[in-house]
């Protein structure tokens, strides 16, 4: 999940830094501090800003990353390829992309994903197919007599450290969102900070095939309006408050803590709200200016953001 348990540290790896057929290891931790393409096969992959890293070895099939203790690594497909790895990492899948993310607290060791070009992850568990029958007829069900008498099972009590069991298929939408990699309470409008926090809050152990509401809108986030203050050229004031709040929303973070972060936007528009407001501009194909220009502005209008 992008937003959770992420270090964003500014080591020296350039922008747009690419990967790209290489077998590379760094004896040294690394950080990202931009989305990285990498290409494996011929099949373009990105890892994500703010991942970290002791070592990253891109192979012909694979990609092999060893994650130090208190940070994290996310690996994503823009095309929802299943990101096998040989750590039983569950795979985040989301509305158009998939994703692994290495806890280094949690994992340990090197972490082998083997993306498979062939099958694509799913938002809610399927069933198993069915295998072939035999001929002849099937056995009548015996009709019970009297009520049977049933004994638990007693559980068994686990010694040593146990690792917990994943949770399967099960559906959280009624109260969880996934918006842009990070899993919303929608009882309090806030995302999670880490793993272990909503695996407390859902009562499951694990993110294997979860079920989450991927059209919420965080309550951070506001809807164009009269009341949003977003003017041309703004530079300060509500539109800037509203414009962070909806960059942090929808996944262009203007920072990680601090002033400008979710939940603790400004009104005042400065170098980080610039840059991400750049990004967004160019995921939707405008010109990067920073700026609250007029095809910014008609933009979000023309898109009730």
């Amino acid at each position: 999940m992008k937003n959770l348990v992420r270090k964003i540290m500014a080591v020296g790896l350039g922008l747009g830094i690419s990967l790209a057929g290489a077998s590379t290891a760094f004896a040294a931790n690394i950080s990202y501090s931009a989305d990285t393409t990498v290409t494996i096969g011929s099949t373009d992959y990105t890892i994500v800003s703010g991942s970290e890293a002791t070592a990253v070895a891109v192979g012909a099939t694979t990609i092999t990353v060893t994650v130090p203790s208190g940070s994290s690594f996310a690996f994503h497909s823009s095309n929802k390829y299943n990101l096998n790895n040989n750590s039983g990492i569950a795979i985040i899948c989301g509305g158009s992309y998939s994703e692994v993310e290495i806890v280094g607290a949690v994992t340990s060791g090197a972490v082998v994903i083997t993306p498979d070009t062939s099958t694509t992850c799913s938002t809610a568990s399927g069933g198993g197919g069915g295998g072939g029958g035999g001929g002849g007829s099937p056995s009548p069900t015996p009709t019970p007599t009297g009520t049977p008498t049933v004994t638990p099972t007693p559980t068994p009590t686990p010694t040593g450290t146990q690792n917990p069991p994943v949770t399967s298929g099960k559906d959280l939408s009624a109260r969880f969102a996934l918006v842009h990699g990070a899993i919303y309470d929608k009882q309090t409008g806030k995302p999670f900070s880490s793993p272990s926090d909503f695996f407390a809050a859902a009562g499951v152990s694990g993110f294997s095939n979860l079920n989450f509401d991927t059209g919420y809108t965080p309550s951070g986030s506001m809807t164009m309006g009269s009341g949003s203050g977003l003017t041309v050229g703004a530079t300060k004031g509500d539109g800037v408050l509203w414009l962070q709040q909806f960059l942090n929303s929808q996944g262009f973070t203007v920072a990680s803590k601090g002033a400008g972060s979710p939940g603790h936007e400004t009104k005042l528009l400065g170098s980080a709200t610039a840059k991400a407001l750049k990004k967004f501009q160019k995921s939707v194909g405008l010109k990067q200016t920073g700026k609250l220009d007029k095809a910014t502005v008609a933009y979000l209008q023309a898109h009730s953001y």
